[in-house]
């Protein structure tokens, strides 16, 4: 699970504190994100808002698995020249 925090935007985007701060809210706002856990004064911990639930991610390797299973058609493998005999 991807999570959202002040310090983990200054860190990867390099930018000051209170820009992170307002960058989350305006997320949060439009959507893109939403909070978790108890919101405190000091520290608001965000995760995507379109990130997939567990139950989707397993419909989805499922899917995958399905897809994998089916027999697919060998290509014929190259023949190769006989080696020169040596006496």
């Amino acid at each position: 699970m991807l999570v959202l925090t002040v310090s983990t935007v200054v860190d990867k985007f390099k930018i000051n504190g209170a820009v992170a701060r307002k960058i989350l809210k305006d997320l949060h706002s439009k959507g893109l994100i939403k909070q978790c856990g108890d919101h405190n004064a000091h520290f608001t911990l965000y995760t995507g808002a379109q990130s997939k639930t567990a139950d989707k991610v397993e419909d989805v390797k499922g899917k995958k698995q399905e897809k994998a299973a089916e027999p697919k058609e060998k290509k014929a493998a190259p023949e190769k020249a006989p080696a020169p005999k040596t006496e």
